[in-house]
Order: C-alpha cells, then structure tokens, then sequence
C-alpha cells in the first residue's frame, strides 16, 4: 500500500531541495511559477497533494524538468 502522506512528504522535501539549490525564495520560486505563495508553501509542507501540472508548474519555474523533482524518491 502507498502511504500518500509520505508521498508527499518526500516530494515536499525534494521542491525544497532543488528551490534552495537554486538560490530562490519561496515567494521567489511562486513568482517564477506564476503561483500564489500560499499554495506553493503548502505543497513545500507536505500538506497538498498536487497535480501533475502543477509539478510541470514548479519545474519549470525551477527551470528544471519534472523529473528531477522526481528522480530517486522511493515510493
């Protein structure tokens, strides 16, 4: 069984990750995104489960590919 909190956790962590790496704020990384800051600091708790094009979003506000968010995270 998928344990979803989980899931989201390590997803959380990894958007952090990769945010930090580079250099960006969360309010940084929402106006990159074209995102509310809101709704960014909720999926970076872990709190969200998010879409699909919402991660495609995030990346590409990261200027990365979706599946670096994705890449090694054990689900």
């Amino acid at each position: 069984m998928v344990d979803k909190r989980s899931c989201k956790l390590k997803l959380a962590a990894r958007i952090t990750e990769v945010r930090k790496a580079k250099g960006l704020t969360v309010h940084g990384l929402a106006n990159e995104a074209g995102m509310e800051y809101a709704h960014l600091q909720r999926i970076e708790k872990g709190k969200i489960n998010i879409a699909f094009t919402t991660l495609v979003v995030i990346s590409k506000g990261l200027d990365v590919e979706p599946d670096v968010l994705l890449k090694g995270l054990k689900f």
